[in-house]
């Protein structure tokens, strides 16, 4: 069995260019974040670049996430 390393080599791209111009941080910062702070695993620019990498990606659905979990290549993007 053969593993991906990752569904799209864009998504480094397009890390490098959400950290100079700072949007996911800026969605982020402005975005309530109702979550107890003692079961926060995953950061709310994590959640923000994910579904904006995913959605730039071509990955529209929610559902798709799920799969691209396991995605090695937008797991080091994000």
């Amino acid at each position: 069995m053969v593993e991906t390393i990752g569904s799209d080599g864009g998504a480094l791209l397009l890390r490098r260019v959400d950290e100079r111009l700072g949007l996911c941080r800026r969605v982020a910062a402005v975005l309530a974040d109702p979550r107890d702070r003692s079961r926060i695993r995953h950061t709310q620019q994590d959640m923000v670049r994910q579904r904006v990498f995913g959605l730039a990606l071509g990955n529209e659905d929610l559902n798709d996430h799920g799969a691209l979990r396991t995605d090695t290549l937008l797991q080091t993007a994000v």
